[in-house]
């Protein structure tokens, strides 16, 4: 396990030694989270690449612009509620317009750590405002350190604005290692007939949904790790449609993040396919504030997501309960799966005997599962 705000830190510290063109803008009390012993390990110019603007989030993009028109290279952190609307028209105006070279870093999106402070620190609509800005580039990776780190070079070596949504920096990778391919999904798991892609923290998410699922239908899905939104990866989506794979997405956004770009994907591409978007209610922070560290994985009512997903496969609006039921198995014509607090009942049919063993087949919905 790793902390990957340290890995952050370290990489600013990093490019400010390597190359004297980098400055770093930060808003605030982040200079204590950013810089480590108040840039100990800095020398005296170093340091002075560090610019500390203040609760001035407005006046923070307008300077880094400026830098980058110049010819520097600033990267711009703060967190990610401020950067998508208090300085909204900054970025649009100063920035995209201009093309800036500019590397928004925008912490404690969603549903943060910093979520605690209220809903005036969450976000979970800075996806769909920066999409709507011309020439900017948009990151959002999970929380392993295979994609953060892939991520934070491509944003230094190549030209041209782009934001890095971090969801919680503070969560530690679990050294998960998978190809990851920048402006591409990554396959993070192997599978069949269901794909679900989840960007940012979610990706915790989507491994615990996987096990469910395959519990239910038998196969393991597909895990794809959104970490690049703009310019999303179209191909991908099609081939997935083309192999009539059921697609999930999950994210720690409202509508117009990465369910909404799919949709489009889809209805550009115009052939049908079962999809199942689920992303955060704008009323939750709600439920975060109780649970400063574990609130984002309430994101989603698990069990009606079983509900949901069993309805899109199955086609049925019934066939399952939410309370605990015991079955006498003998002369039992149904069997229970339980998965979460939902048992689904699955009609069972006795086969012929095979080297004395009865062999059984599983029908839920009127489709055989196992």
């Amino acid at each position: 396990m790793s902390n990957n705000f340290d890995y952050i830190s370290e990489y600013l510290e990093k490019i400010l030694k390597q190359d004297d063109a980098v400055y770093l803008l930060i808003v605030d009390g982040l200079m204590s989270y950013l810089i480590r012993d108040n840039g100990r390990n800095l020398t005296d110019e170093e340091r002075a690449r560090i610019i500390n603007v203040g609760i001035s989030e407005q006046n923070a993009v307008g300077i880094a612009s400026g830098l980058a028109l110049r010819g520097k290279k600033p990267y711009l952190v703060m967190f990610a509620s401020f950067m998508a609307t208090r300085a909204a028209e900054q970025v649009k105006l100063d920035l995209c317009y201009n093309n800036a070279n500019v590397k928004l870093i925008g912490i404690n999106a969603g549903f943060g750590r910093i979520a605690v402070a209220g809903y005036s620190h969450c976000t979970v609509e800075d996806i769909a405002l920066f999409n709507a800005l011309p020439n900017l580039k948009i990151f959002c990776p999970s929380n392993e350190r295979c994609e953060i780190e892939k991520v934070m070079e491509w944003a230094y070596l190549n030209e041209g604005p782009a934001y890095i949504r971090l969801n919680c920096p503070f969560i530690d990778s679990t050294g998960a290692k998978y190809d990851v391919k920048m402006e591409k999904l990554s396959k993070v798991e192997n599978g069949q007939k269901t794909a679900i892609i989840s960007t940012g923290i979610c990706l915790e998410l989507a491994r615990k949904l996987s096990e469910g699922i395959k519990q239910i239908s038998g196969n393991k899905p597909l895990i794809y790790s959104a970490h690049t939104i703009r310019p999303f990866d179209e191909q991908t989506i099609c081939e997935l449609i083309d192999q009539n794979v059921t697609i999930i997405t999950l994210e720690e956004h409202a509508a117009g993040g990465l369910a909404s770009i799919v949709s489009m994907v889809i209805a550009k591409y115009g052939k049908p396919v079962k999809f199942l978007p689920v992303f955060s209610e704008t009323d939750q922070h709600n439920v975060v504030m109780y649970d400063l560290y574990n609130g984002w994985r309430k994101m989603l009512d698990i069990d009606h997501f079983y509900q949901k997903y069993v309805r899109l496969i199955y086609g049925s609006k019934s066939g399952f309960i939410s309370k605990d039921v015991s079955i006498n198995k003998k002369g039992a014509v149904e069997v229970a799966l339980k998965i979460g607090k939902l048992t689904f009942f699955m009609k069972e049919e006795r086969q012929k005997k095979k080297k004395g063993r009865l062999k059984y087949k599983y029908y839920l919905f009127g489709k055989r599962i196992l």
